[in-house]
Formats: C-alpha cells, structure tokens, sequence
C-alpha cells in the first residue's frame, strides 16, 4: 500500500537496501546542512554520491543533486549551486518527483536571481514555482517571498512590500 501511494516507485528489491542506505547518507547531510556544519554536509555527500555509481535507481540522484546544491548555496559556491539546482529539477522531472521538482525550482529562482542578481533569468522559474505551488498555501506564501526579495534588491520597494504582505497573509492562514 505505501508503494502505491508513492510519489515514485520503490527501488528494485535488489537495489533497495543500497538506496536505503544512500538516502541516509543525504539525509545526514541535510540535517549537517541546517545545523551549519557544511564540511560534514559536503562530506556525507561524497560519500553518499561514491556509494550511488553503480545504482540505477534514478530518484535517488534527484535527492543527492538537490541537497548537494543547498549545501553549495549555503557555502556561497553559487554557480556550483545552480548546476547542482538545474540537475535536480531535471532528474525531479524525468522522475515526476513533484516537491523536489518545486524545491530545485524555487531554490534556482533565489539563487540565479537574489544571489547572483541575474533577475530576469532568476524569474524565468516563477511560473514553474507558481504552477507547482497550486493549492499549497505555504509553497504559494514561499513563491511570493522569494519573489519579494528579488523586487526588493532591485529596489522595487512598493512591489516588494506587496509581495512580503502577500507572504504574511498566506503565512497566517496555515
């Protein structure tokens, strides 16, 4: 039953227990991520990225290509980022891995157009954000956020502070 429900299908049983085992692997890292340790994050990656080689269970790149390009974001190695970023949204889609495909989009949308300023390109995911955040009023608050922060660095005030008024009302809904 948890198969059937599964956004993806499950690895091969002869895979599985790998998978398992790479999925660890990032999910340390994730949480190495968020608690600020982005050596170790890095290091759980490579790790986690040798073990994958010879898997052919193809979700398990999505999750790797997109924790490695948070943790490259979160070092300040933004191109590095973006490649990692466009890799996971990529694999996301061939995999039809909806909240990671939504993920990598609005990560790109921040990275390309707040961090590294390039506006338009940065805007290019919006739609994709927005198609993706439909009936999801945090994913939609989030979309509307990121777009506030690049209205904002553009010093687009009024339109910025819209947006971030927009964010708090869907915030205070959920």
């Amino acid at each position: 039953v948890e198969a059937l429900r599964a956004d993806v299908e499950p690895p091969l049983p002869a895979e599985a227990r790998a998978v398992r085992d790479v999925a660890n692997l990032v999910t340390r890292a994730e949480v190495a991520r968020r608690a600020g340790r982005l050596e170790t994050a890095q290091q759980k990656l490579d790790e986690a990225t040798a073990r994958s080689a010879d898997l052919t269970y193809g979700p398990i790149r999505t999750d790797l290509a997109l924790t490695r390009g948070l943790v490259q974001h979160a070092m300040g190695q933004y191109d590095s980022a973006e490649a990692s970023l466009k890799e996971a949204l990529a694999s996301a889609a061939t995999w039809r891995q909806r909240d990671d495909m939504h993920e990598a989009a609005a990560q790109l949308m921040f990275v390309v157009g707040y961090e590294q300023r390039r506006f338009d390109e940065g805007l290019r995911y919006r739609r994709l954000v927005d198609g993706l955040s439909v009936g999801d009023p945090d994913r939609v608050g989030t979309a509307h956020q990121t777009l506030a922060h690049l209205l904002l660095v553009q010093g687009k005030l009024e339109e910025a502070e819209g947006e971030y008024r927009r964010t708090l009302e869907l915030r205070e809904q959920t």
